[in-house]
């Protein structure tokens, strides 16, 4: 299993990718190979730090589940 993300990277990092990901100067697939995580991921991510982009931090980051995970079926 990977290391969580919080453990390999700092917030700045993870913030510095995401602006160059908005501002267009890096493309999706550079990213999820440096990151190391997959595109549903990463868009999870995305829409945390688009809530708040000052305080986002990734020490909260890898709590978050999908929903889709979240279901249980029964």
């Amino acid at each position: 299993m990977a290391k969580q993300l919080h453990k390999r990277f700092s917030t700045e990092e993870v913030k510095m990718l995401l602006r160059k990901y908005l501002n267009e100067k890096v493309e999706l697939v550079y990213i999820l190979e440096i990151l190391k995580i997959k595109r549903s991921r990463f868009f999870e991510i995305l829409k945390e730090y688009r809530k708040d982009p000052d305080g986002f931090s990734i020490d909260g980051v890898d709590a978050i589940v999908p929903d889709k995970k979240r279901h249980s079926r029964g």
